[in-house]
């Protein structure tokens, strides 16, 4: 629900009257059923309205999980310029030797071969709900590294080890550097410790059928 008061491409009189929808005591009618992108999601849902629902999630085009990789992985890191860019600058300087890639101006194939070929992808915006590029650069192989902020924080919506999230502040700098620098040298021992994140991803499309059919389905009308 977060998602929506500020991260709306419409008119800013539209954002405000949507903002102060959201954080009103407004009465919402009893019948109202609430569905959630993420767990983060229905947490907020749960705190700021006292009001529960049903999980409804999404999952990634087939081009992606489907897709062999290709291309031979070097020591980079992919990120995405329109997320945490204060915080993306200052890994950055911490990083001097470190190739950076921006995925912008790519098209869906050249956002795919990057994200095929880069070791790391780092992620340090806000998570209003379970991201689509952490999980695209998941399933294509490179290691994920993410800012400890909304969804990422939860590990039912983001199920990667602690040790790949980070505050994002400039104290985390000394060893996020370090766990770059151990990710191209051990790649593949990272990349293993974070195969139970791909695995949840895979396994998205079977669950978002069986979400369907708990809340449209024959079952929805005799559910308590």
């Amino acid at each position: 629900m977060d998602n929506y008061s500020g991260r709306l491409g419409t008119p800013a009189g539209w954002k405000m009257i949507v903002r102060r929808w959201l954080f009103s005591d407004i009465p919402r009618p009893e019948t109202t059923v609430h569905l959630f992108q993420s767990e983060y999601a229905r947490d907020f849902v749960r705190k700021r309205f006292g009001a529960g629902g049903e999980m409804l999630s999404d999952y990634l085009a087939a081009e992606y999980l489907q897709a062999p990789i290709q291309g031979v992985r070097r020591p980079a890191v992919a990120y995405n310029p329109r997320k945490g860019q204060a915080f993306t600058r200052q890994l950055m300087q911490a990083c001097p030797g470190v190739k950076f890639v921006p995925l912008e101006n790519m098209t869906r194939d050249q956002l795919r071969a990057t994200l095929d070929t880069c070791m790391v992808y780092v992620d340090f915006g806000h998570h209003p709900g379970k991201d689509r590029i952490p999980r695209e650069a998941a399933v294509r192989g490179a290691v994920v590294i993410v800012g400890r902020t909304g969804s990422a924080a939860v590990m039912q919506d983001v199920p990667l080890p602690e040790r790949y999230k980070f505050a994002p502040r400039a104290d985390s700098l000394p060893a996020l550097r370090g766990l770059i620098e151990e990710v191209f040298l051990n790649f593949d021992e990272h990349a293993r410790a974070q195969q139970p994140y791909r695995n949840a991803i895979a396994a998205e499309p079977a669950a978002f059928e069986s979400q369907l059919d708990r809340v449209f389905g024959r079952g929805t009308a005799n559910r308590p």
